[in-house]
């Protein structure tokens, strides 16, 4: 094991976790405003745009893995993420399960957001299955060319959510309620829809001196990429080919990519920006996990004139008040023995 030397990460990180709420806290000002016209076009834009937030969060933690212990788990790897991560998951799955439809539906609901993943902290189960292709596929992906294997990853990846996404065969398999469950939502849960990432992460972990001198001076055209790869999600859209907001669409991997490596060169290597994200970087974990709760109090609580108000600065007041809340909340629980079983542990500061 090795000291994580990735700095550019703990800004990433704090800007992906700010992207999902901002992303969440557009449905919620819609819930509180409906928009249409130009309006609506604006906001759903704006969701299109942030779809990179959630494949890139997930892809850090590989990048942060393959980077600190190389092709060897230590030991007690396991029982830590299960102590800090598996059960804080659990925690507010069963919280979550609860508000969805109360003691009613409360046993299902539960089964469906822990095993089934169907909640927004569904990307726990993915990161879980990063650690399992890690231990498994580590010393095959040393060995092997990093360009040959990111590219036969993509490939599956592409492939893989093309014919779920684009083919739509639910006539034929009806009568098989498994495989229509898996065709419509049990798809994204498993490892091809997730590999590119998972591979590319590997690599960059394991060589990020090169890449990080490789990359230097590149912004413009990593400015360029997101630019287009994102106008491609747009025209899609339009078009009716992949008319979804969803971390679910193929052509979300070449987008989410592109932003990442723009991030990289940009807000991950400011200092300046480090000062002021370190406290979300830190809370990332929690203020992911509980967001949706902090935004279904807001619903409650805002006012009903608030239809009135530019949409823009409801927006701004929505997130505002969630990204606060959330924040707060995350580092007060760290103060209740045992806190981190139900928002985390704070991550490490980037100032240490």
């Amino acid at each position: 094991m090795k000291k994580l030397n990735i700095p550019e990460l703990f800004n990433i990180r704090a800007v992906l976790s700010s992207s999902i709420v901002l992303l969440h806290s557009i449905y919620i000002m819609t819930l509180l405003h409906p928009v249409f016209g130009i309006w609506h076009d604006f906001f759903r834009g704006m969701q299109l745009l942030l779809l990179y937030a959630t494949p890139l969060f997930i892809m850090i933690s590989e990048v942060i893995l393959s980077h600190t212990y190389g092709g060897n788990l230590p030991k007690g790897f396991y029982s830590k993420r299960v102590k800090y991560i598996m059960v804080p998951y659990i925690s507010m799955a069963l919280v979550y399960a609860y508000l969805d439809n109360g003691i009613a539906e409360y046993m299902n609901n539960a089964f469906r957001y822990i095993v089934l993943g169907e909640w927004h902290g569904y990307f726990v189960l993915i990161i879980f299955q990063f650690y399992l292709l890690h231990h498994f596929l580590s010393n095959f992906l040393i060995k092997r060319n990093l360009w040959v294997q990111i590219g036969i990853a993509f490939i599956i990846n592409f492939a893989y959510l093309c014919l779920f996404t684009l083919y739509r065969p639910y006539g034929l398999i009806a009568d098989y309620s498994w495989i229509a469950y898996l065709w419509r939502k049990g798809f994204y849960m498993l490892p091809f829809a997730w590999y590119f990432y998972f591979v590319t992460a590997f690599y960059m972990g394991m060589n990020i001196d090169k890449i990080r001198t490789y990359l230097k001076r590149k912004q413009m055209l990593f400015l360029i990429t997101s630019i287009i790869s994102f106008s491609l999600l747009v025209f899609l859209y339009i078009n009716n080919v992949l008319p979804m907001v969803s971390t679910k669409r193929p052509d979300i991997i070449i987008y989410a990519f592109s932003v990442f490596l723009l991030l990289f060169t940009t807000v991950g290597r400011s200092k300046y920006l480090g000062k002021i994200l370190n406290p979300i970087n830190r809370a990332s974990y929690g203020i992911y996990l509980i967001h949706p709760m902090i935004q279904i109090f807001i619903l409650r609580i805002m006012p009903s004139g608030i239809k009135e108000m530019n949409p823009v600065f409801l927006l701004i007041i929505v997130f505002a008040m969630t990204l606060g809340i959330s924040l707060g909340l995350t580092y007060a629980v760290q103060k209740i023995p045992y806190g981190y079983w139900i928002l985390g542990k704070l991550g490490k500061s980037s100032q240490e």
